[in-house]
């Protein structure tokens, strides 16, 4: 085995690997399964906890050297469906904070009514049950295919105003709403206007902590971009193709999101699964087509 030392990379840590690519017919020779290919066209990065490997020269390679290689294939296709995934995270957790904005004004704006004697608690509390399902069918046309499945999964439609007249009737005073006296249902619809601006923090941070680790994986994603641009030959081929390979990815991702959308109440498991086959197999079906155009 090579040493790396040379390029600043120790045995043993957290390493980059370097993977090479092999036309057989370009050197003359016919393909032998049992040596790795020979001639470096380029190198793609790839982080693991492994040595760095060199593909030498017409050096035969053990079993563990191929798995290793195939481990680094692996990587660079799942950065590159997770891709998919970052921008659609992080563009969520800005949608999400609007909404939450919104729901609070509409709240505020609806107390402070029932405070000046302007609505009565009923009718403000009819007004901010309707305004809000307005606001949550807006907020989920601009949400992604996978905040869909998600808001679907968590509340299937906006509850009624009669559902939330029992709801907080039982969770106040034990009761149902019918059996209530009119100060009693007052206090109720006043529940339901202040409950219509109360952020869920369970689902408020997970879209926070999802938006993280979106930024991490385009970080990630456009770190094996760039480095691919600088270091090939002919730069200008080499953004075309991360460009379609990016775009491959992305049409490849939706169209598994929509197809997962489908599902029904399963839509929460199937339009991941949908984003992250359909962004791995858009991304390398137009890589194959672009190395089959621009040979």
């Amino acid at each position: 085995m090579s040493d790396f030392s040379h390029f600043g990379f120790p045995a043993n840590s957290l390493a980059i690997e370097y993977r090479a690519r092999h036309h057989a017919a370009s050197i003359g020779k016919p393909k032998d399964r049992g040596v790795l290919p020979s001639k470096i066209l380029g190198m793609k990065l790839c982080v693991a906890q492994l040595q760095p490997l060199a593909f030498d020269v017409g050096l035969s390679h053990s079993k563990d050297e191929k798995g290793r290689y195939i481990f680094c294939l692996e990587v660079e296709e799942f950065m590159r469906a997770g891709v998919q995934f970052a921008h659609r995270f992080i563009h969520d957790y800005t949608v999400r904070l609007a909404y939450i904005q919104e729901l609070l004004k509409l709240s505020a704006d609806y107390l402070s009514k029932v405070k000046l004697g302007l609505l009565s608690p009923f009718n403000a509390a009819a007004l901010v049950s309707k305004e809000r399902g307005v606001i949550l069918d807006k907020t989920r046309k601009v949400s992604s295919d996978f905040a869909k499945a998600y808001a679907k999964w968590r509340k299937a439609e906006n509850p009624s105003l009669h559902s939330l007249c029992e709801k907080y009737a039982g969770r106040k005073f034990e009761k149902t709403f019918s059996s209530l006296t009119k100060n009693q249902k007052d206090e109720v619809f006043k529940a339901i206007i202040e409950a219509a601006g109360r952020d869920s923090i369970r689902d408020t941070t997970l879209a926070r902590n999802l938006s993280k680790a979106g930024k991490v994986l385009l970080v990630l994603g456009l770190a094996v971009a760039v480095y691919n641009v600088t270091t090939a030959e002919n730069k200008l081929k080499a953004v075309g193709k991360e460009a379609t390979i990016f775009a491959g990815g992305a049409a490849g991702a939706t169209a598994g999101g929509a197809a997962g959308a489908f599902c029904g109440p399963g839509a929460i498991v199937c339009v991941p699964i949908g984003i992250f086959l359909g962004g791995m197999l858009g991304a390398n079906g137009a890589e194959k087509l672009f190395d089959r155009i621009f040979k």
